[in-house]
């Protein structure tokens, strides 16, 4: 069963959030909204790039690869 576009997209903006935080020295607020995503990630679906999208503004780049190579082609659609 694939889930609707609407769903999938619906954590995008927190990620922007937590992406935005990041590059502007704000870690620990970024880690929450990141803490927030994984945490909610355990009961629904939340694409990888919007956890990636964060660890790329957090700088971690070794966790930012294995969440880019986990996106479907369908996620950018």
């Amino acid at each position: 069963m694939s889930m609707p576009q609407s769903v999938r997209w619906a954590l995008v903006p927190r990620a922007f959030l937590g992406y935005a935080l990041a590059r502007s020295g704000k870690h620990a607020e970024a880690r929450a909204v990141l803490e927030d995503l994984l945490k909610l990630s355990t009961e629904r679906y939340v694409s990888p790039y919007s956890i990636a999208l964060i660890y790329n503004g957090l700088v971690e780049r070794d966790k930012t690869l294995p969440g880019w190579s986990a996106v479907k082609e369908s996620d950018l659609r």
